[in-house]
């Protein structure tokens, strides 16, 4: 016989239920907790809603215990720079393909905020001929380079829940606005978020 398990979400007045069922208990709570962060997200944008009220203060899913916060990521000079020294591997190579910790002389900040690029969609992990990502390895992309060039312009901020894109900054820059402005790095005090409500 099979286990069944229902996923409930209210936003407003719009409510969602989700029913899963399978023989195997361990599965049912395995695709429970992937589900209900798609949810929130798929609610989100149905609803069209720009910021979500708080959780009651809660900075935690109060069914799995994952974060709920929802971050700003903005494009700073820091990253920019990074991916001017990454552009500058990939020349020296002739391979769009780098591993960040071994080939480029990055310093600890810019090491640490590397990933973020990716989030403006500038950088993406390598992926082998089976389509797995090459762990460490990382390319540029074609918006990327057309960035550096000055060719486009990008969203100067990004919202991610859960490494996940959410919203867009609607102000848009090219990499001579971002080259020496402030803040060249975000500081812990600079990070924005909200609490994504269930």
């Amino acid at each position: 016989m099979d286990s069944k398990t229902e996923i409930f979400q209210k936003m407003g007045d719009t409510k969602v239920r989700v029913i899963i069922e399978s023989p195997d208990k361990g599965r049912i709570e395995n695709i429970a907790t992937k589900i209900r962060p798609i949810l929130d997200i798929f609610m989100q944008k149905a609803l069209n809603e720009r910021e979500l009220p708080l959780l009651n203060g809660y900075d935690k899913c109060p069914h799995c215990g994952a974060s709920m916060k929802m971050y700003w990521h903005r494009l700073t000079p820091v990253l920019v720079e990074s991916l001017v020294k990454m552009k500058e591997r990939i020349l020296e190579k002739g391979i769009n393909e780098v591993s960040v910790s071994k080939e480029l002389n990055l310093t600890k900040t810019q090491y640490n905020n590397f990933q973020k690029l990716r989030f403006h969609g500038l950088v993406a992990h390598f992926k082998d001929e089976d389509g797995n990502n090459k762990s460490g390895e990382w390319v540029i992309t074609r918006r990327g380079n057309q960035f550096l060039r000055g060719d486009i312009e990008v969203p100067v901020r990004v919202q991610t829940f859960r490494n996940r894109i959410v919203e867009k900054d609607t102000k848009l820059v090219k990499i001579s606005d971002v080259i020496g402005s402030t803040p060249y790095l975000e500081e812990r005090d600079d990070f924005q978020f909200t609490i994504k409500e269930i």
